[in-house]
């Protein structure tokens, strides 16, 4: 999921849709 990212030094707020860090 999203948070699964987070471990991977990367932020996608998928559930949101507005935001993408990467």
């Amino acid at each position: 999921n999203a948070f699964d990212y987070w471990g991977k030094g990367t932020m996608v707020t998928v559930s949101s849709g507005k935001k993408q860090f990467q």
